[in-house]
């Protein structure tokens, strides 16, 4: 069965739970049940993920190189409306980590409303547990250890200026293949 052949709101409820999971567990891999075949060069388990949340109301904003295809692909399926700022974006879709603006570039929330911040989804090599960055925060016992590969050099060094702007910053879903891992900004992160 293809993901063509499938009952779209079943597969949207499904990858729903999984991104739930994905951030009431942070640091923990959930994996999608199934993911549609977008344009190249975005990955289906990210394209799983837009399709789940941007809608009409949703502003998108998708990294310059993957603009045409992935731009229309998005537009005919989700209608969510795409911007050019990230500082805009409700949604960000990255697929080239090395090139992705600072976090601090996307919104951020304020005060009166840190909610409105953005929730980024990140194309990674490589997922695994129980190595890499040690986590800790709400939804992690102690602590958990997630390794992500092909991030930029400096990404966890950002993530700990996101995180001790709480209430503020950004959200990050982690996409591998059909797995992912979400990581709120409420999670600190050590690399050890």
């Amino acid at each position: 069965m293809t993901a063509s052949t499938c009952d779209p709101s079943l597969i949207s409820a499904r990858c729903f739970r999984a991104m739930l999971e994905a951030m009431a567990r942070p640091g923990s891999i959930q994996t999608l049940f199934r993911t549609p075949t977008p344009p190249a060069p975005m990955p289906p388990g990210l394209a799983a993920l837009c399709l789940t949340l941007a809608d009409l109301d949703v502003p998108l904003w998708l990294e310059p190189s993957a603009d045409g295809a992935c731009a229309e692909w998005l537009s005919f399926n989700c209608g969510c409306p795409l911007v050019r700022d990230p500082a805009e974006a409700v949604l960000a879709c990255v697929m080239n980590p090395a090139s992705m603006p600072p976090l601090r570039a996307y919104a951020q929330g304020d005060a009166e409303y840190p909610d409105r911040s953005a929730t980024i989804f990140l194309a990674v090599q490589g997922l695994a547990e129980g190595r890499g960055a040690r986590l800790t925060g709400p939804g992690i016992r102690r602590e958990r250890s997630l390794a992500v590969e092909g991030l930029p050099g400096d990404f966890w060094g950002q993530w700990q200026e996101n995180s001790a702007r709480y209430p503020l910053g950004v959200d990050v879903f982690f996409v591998s293949g059909d797995r992912i891992a979400g990581l709120p900004r409420s999670v600190r992160a050590e690399v050890i």
